[in-house]
């Protein structure tokens, strides 16, 4: 009996002892050039053991007595191994300091599988537009920095992917926008204000080209632009902007609707600051514009404040854990040109516009939080507010949405990536463009996988999702995506995707009731949503010759889609009206080629960035021969080289066929020169009632007779005064083309600016 004592008590005492000899392993992850902490590194312990780091770079492992060989590693940094030796109870504080990697393509995205990954390694294409190339090319909203990005067009407002959206006055977008992850489209149009997005803030702006819904929903049918916004440093960062520029006399003295002594005029500041707080626990970012414009369009002069600030404050007591809240408002005053009077002498001057007062205001909570099992849980919401107040008889508009997200990640056997969730959104809205008060609901679920074996990446994903507007259910049908990348060499990318899309229409579109210079436009509560998949086989190499690094990559995409939303001209015993129809079929298909690099000429550095897109979009409704695919293939290459006869139906309305996008830039010592090519192809096909109303049919025909497209250069110089104060000289419309990219308004003459950067 003793003995039996003896061996229960000898047990226990040695249980006790292996209990207390337990430690924890913990630290934090930071990027050695900026000194931030880098979320979701993988810190492992070997046979798929090991755990990810949370928002604030912080690990946190529990450890018996014993030696371990860890390895850590993130994709655009060196691997980094060593051997842990654990003797006792005592914790053991490890901070790791990650290297970047120095091989080409080494950028990092999130948009398409919502956390970091190198952008060589994605399934799909997605271009990254820089803050330089936003500050450089002094953009004063969102709209003048995603044009840079090859295949991307805005038509008045409204994004264009791979000729995968048209014009459809100002009412939904096929292109989602998301700022830090939350979309961005306007409750009541589905649209963009461009110039409420913080710019000034950015830390890159990511464009994926292709159907999108299974992370964010509808309205991703075409692709996604998502501006990210970066947090504090490990020091202080005050940046001003500051710029001011005059707008040329168009080439034709005759339109210009201003007289010698008031010509249009524009100036305006910007700031951003970042910060650090409560001893760097509290990250704090601020940033704002303003803008004043006396338009070159009579009467649609804008003035603008905007103001927005980020907060993220990490605990103390749970070192995984951030939370915090970000505000952004804007008030606007600016005048709408809408419609010119002519092409000719009116091209300038207003037929028809508006003169508004806009509110803007989201109030964005958010939290974050990883534990010790490598479990990541994400929550996002949004509060979004839209007001307008218009003047005289413009009618008056309000807008509000709530949307909240949550998404989990986690990371099995360093192989496997879970990515799942649920987000939902509520809206509510009223104004006299339509009648009554209205409302939209959704609710979604979706989930994605991914797996990683040495040079094999694979992606799997779906989303089911619920929409109503007002007592309209839509018709619940579940989308899926799909893709594969395969590093067939050091440098070489192979992938290949397929993904599903939808888009539900907004209320404008359905309830819409307005008068277009004696021509109405009609609503439409019948309209269905939108459908449609898309498939891309691509290939990026790397380039490294001597020491020139870059890359060049080269897209096949093909895009089906049933039920396109496109405003029809109709007749009934009142006239002409034009009204939203469902078009039964339409398929967009092409290529595009892009190159971006950097080196030296001698002692001199360049950096260049641009691409050719060539998207034939057939109507396969009015030209119904289409839908057989060697038709299709036909019209397509057979016409490549062609300009169609003015309104021709092969092609749907507001498309550019070929577009090409080319920046171009060199360093002389302290100071820089640099250009900018567009060049788009004119739209084939319009509405009708716009050619013989508005002289539209005119302006494009005297046009395609002369060139097939505009182009249109831009150049600049800077001069680098200091470390920390640059000015600079643009001219964009170098050669004063009389242009315009929508019919019934014209882009802007021949303008300067002068800028001035500085920081603190």
């Amino acid at each position: 009996m003793y003995k039996n004592v003896l061996l229960v008590l000898i047990a226990c005492v040695l249980s006790s002892l292996s209990f207390a000899q337990k430690t924890t392993l913990r630290g934090v992850v930071t990027d050695a050039k900026s000194g931030a902490p880098v979320f979701g590194v993988n810190v492992m312990l070997g046979k798929g053991r090991g755990v990810s780091t949370g928002p604030n770079g912080g690990y946190e492992i529990k450890l018996d007595t014993g030696t371990y060989n860890v390895t850590v590693s993130f994709l655009g940094y060196e691997t980094q191994k060593f051997t842990l030796q654990v003797k006792g109870p005592e914790p053991i504080v490890k901070d790791i300091v990650l290297q970047e990697e120095g091989r080409l393509m080494k950028m990092t995205v999130v948009s398409s599988s919502r956390y970091e990954k190198n952008i060589a390694e994605e399934t799909v294409s997605i271009d990254v537009i820089s803050p330089a190339v936003i500050k450089n090319t002094n953009a004063i909203d969102l709209a003048d920095a995603v044009i840079r990005s090859p295949g991307v067009n805005v038509v008045d407002g409204q994004a264009q992917i791979r000729a995968g959206t048209g014009f459809s006055y100002g009412a939904g977008s096929r292109v989602q926008m998301l700022v830090d992850d939350i979309p961005m489209l306007s409750p009541d149009m589905q649209g963009v204000y461009w110039r409420f997005m913080p710019i000034e803030l950015a830390e890159n702006v990511e464009v994926i080209k292709g159907a999108s819904s299974v992370f964010y929903g509808s309205s991703a049918l075409n692709g996604i632009i998502h501006l990210r916004t970066g947090w504090g440093r490990s020091e202080p960062e005050t940046n001003f902007t500051l710029f001011t520029g005059v707008t040329n006399n168009p080439r034709d003295i005759k339109a210009r609707w201003w007289n010698k002594v008031s010509q249009p005029f524009f100036a305006g500041l910007s700031f951003s600051h970042r910060n650090k707080f409560a001893k760097d626990r509290l990250d704090f970012v601020a940033g704002g514009n303003i803008n004043m414009e006396r338009s070159y369009l009579q009467d649609n002069d804008q003035n603008r404040y905007r103001l927005s600030f980020k907060t993220r404050y990490h605990s103390k007591k749970k070192p995984d854990l951030y939370y915090g809240i970000n505000v952004n408002g804007m008030y606007e005053r600016s005048g709408r040109f809408f419609l010119w009077q002519d092409s000719r002498e009116g091209a300038y001057k207003i037929s028809q516009g508006s003169d508004d007062v806009y509110y803007f205001l989201t109030i964005d909570p958010h939290l974050d939080y990883s534990d010790n099992k490598g479990n990541v849980h994400t929550v996002r919401g949004r509060y979004y507010r839209t007001y307008r107040f218009g003047t005289e008889t413009t009618p008056n508009s309000i807008s509000n949405s709530i949307y909240l997200d949550y998404t989990y990640k986690k990371v099995f056997n360093s192989m496997f990536t879970l990515t799942a969730g649920t987000n939902g959104n509520y809206g509510w809205m009223q104004s006299n463009l339509y009648p009554g008060k209205r409302q939209t609901i959704f609710a979604a679920g979706f989930a994605q996988l991914e797996f990683k074996y040495k040079r094999l990446s694979l992606v799997a994903g779906g989303r089911v999702e619920y929409n109503q507007i007002d007592t309209t259910q839509f018709k619940v049908v579940p989308v899926f995506r799909a893709g594969a990348n395969f590093k067939a060499a050091k440098a070489t990318f192979l992938r290949a995707s397929w993904g599903q899309g939808y888009r539900v229409p907004s209320v404008v579109e359905k309830f819409l009731e307005a008068d277009l210079s004696g021509v109405e436009l009609r609503p439409n509560d019948t309209l269905q949503a939108e459908r449609g998949w898309n498939a891309e086989l691509g290939v990026k190499q790397g380039i490294k010759i001597k020491e020139w690094l870059g890359y060049f990559d080269v897209a096949l995409f093909w895009q089906e889609n049933r039920n396109m939303i496109e405003y029809n001209l109709l007749f009934d015993a009142s006239g002409p009206y034009l009204k939203p129809l469902n078009v039964s079929r339409a398929r967009i298909a092409g290529f595009e080629l892009s190159l971006a690099g950097s080196g030296k000429i001698g002692k001199f550095p360049l950096r260049f960035l641009g691409g050719y897109t060539y998207a034939y979009a057939g109507d396969l409704q009015n030209a119904p021969s289409q839908r057989d695919l060697g038709v299709y293939l036909s019209n397509m290459f057979n016409n490549y080289s062609k300009t169609l006869p003015f309104g021709d139906t092969l092609v749907l309305k507001y498309r550019n066929r070929h577009t090409f996008r080319g920046d171009l830039e060199m360093d002389f010592g302290k100071f820089t020169i640099g250009t900018t090519v567009n060049y788009t192809s004119f739209f084939e096909n319009v509405d009708p009632i716009l050619a013989v109303l508005f002289d539209v049919q005119n302006y494009y025909l005297d046009r395609i007779a002369k060139r097939k497209g505009d182009f249109v250069i831009d150049a600049r110089v800077a001069w680098q005064m200091s470390r920390k104060a640059r000015v600079s000289f643009m001219v964009k419309n170098l050669t004063n083309l009389d242009y315009a990219n929508r019919p019934g308004m014209m882009n802007s003459p021949r303008s300067y600016t002068l800028q001035f950067r500085f920081s603190l």
